[in-house]
């Protein structure tokens, strides 16, 4: 095993017990596999608007720094955020806002590190609401952006994803 990925979303991310108990379970992990000679990768995927994380998922990250928790890549969700808009443009927004938010938590981290420490996922086609398309031009934007940012992880939700699912 070399890296696990949870993904917090809902009322899971406010539940501050189940999150200490979680980012304390996985830095003694972290803390054996070094001890062992091995790595353990741990990953956040978690629920993002075009300004940033929210609240609850910023308490969840500065937690696991708080337990000595080395995170691994903080992967938002770029998608169904309500209101038209351009995908492509919400989810480099995003990123961008996560950046800066990652340098508060992990201020002694280069902008580099914290570039690397993101992912992005968006939804690709026709998000839950119509009026939400992630369209091609739209990943070829953020695949740019990425790339000549050193973003860690470009993934998409999910294959066969083109129209509005209920």
């Amino acid at each position: 095993l070399t890296r696990l990925d949870f993904d917090i979303e809902g009322g899971s991310l406010s539940n501050t017990t189940a999150n200490d108990r979680r980012n304390t379970a996985l830095a003694q992990l972290q803390q054996e596999y070094a001890a062992a000679g091995k790595r353990l990768d741990i990953d956040y995927t978690l629920p993002v608007n075009p300004t940033g994380l929210e609240s609850n998922s910023l308490s969840l990250l500065n937690n696991a720094k708080s337990h000595g928790l080395n995170v691994n890549l903080v992967n938002i969700m770029t998608m169904d955020y309500g209101p038209s808009m351009d995908m492509g443009q919400a989810a480099i927004s995003a990123a961008q806002a996560l950046h800066t938010q990652l340098g508060q938590i992990w201020n002694t981290k280069s902008s580099a590190q914290l570039w690397a420490m993101e992912g992005n996922t968006p939804m690709i086609g026709v998000n839950d609401s119509s009026n939400e398309v992630f369209s091609t031009a739209n990943a070829q934007a953020l695949e740019s952006f990425a790339k000549t940012n050193g973003i860690q992880e470009l993934s998409f939700w999910s294959l066969g994803r083109d129209k509005a699912c209920a």
